[in-house]
């Protein structure tokens, strides 16, 4: 029988309740266990519509016009506002499209990835301008506008 003062015996505290990780340090958990750094926890984004202020960036290279004395325009709220409505309307269109189509042919395969394709270029143009939250806050709201008017129809 081993002793507990013996360096070779494993002593193992079998009233801590499995599972309840909450009291283990990170440093502790077994190395497939430990978070990774680059591993960000992923959070719901919320999906009302974003009336986002422009990237800095994107008002420089001009990308909102210029104005009389060729200085970059920065679109205020309603401006963005007109443009995010632009591109939700054609978003959900593009999602209420590839709703409908039918990917049984090799042509419904290419109709639906040329959709899926246009519906993700529209949203990396909306994040180059406004930034990757807009863009995420974009998606949500357009995703949950193309369910609400899927279930009335």
């Amino acid at each position: 029988m081993k002793r507990r003062d013996d360096p070779n015996q494993i002593l193992i505290d079998w009233t801590a309740r499995i599972g309840d990780a909450s009291k283990r340090k990170p440093e502790d958990a077994a190395p497939s266990e430990q978070p990774s750094p680059t591993k960000r926890r992923r959070h719901k984004t919320p999906a009302r519509f974003p009336v986002p202020d422009p990237l800095p960036a994107a008002v420089e290279k001009g990308v909102f016009g210029y104005d009389d004395n060729e200085d970059p325009i920065k679109p205020g709220p309603r401006e963005v506002r007109a443009i995010t409505e632009h591109h939700a309307e054609r978003m959900i269109e593009l999602l209420h499209e590839l709703a409908r189509s039918h990917p049984r042919t090799p042509e419904g395969y290419r109709q639906k990835d040329l959709l899926d394709g246009e519906y993700k270029s529209k949203l990396a143009m909306y994040a180059e301008d406004f930034g990757e939250v807009a863009a995420n806050q974009l998606d949500a709201y357009v995703r949950a506008q193309a369910e609400r008017d899927a279930r009335g129809r």
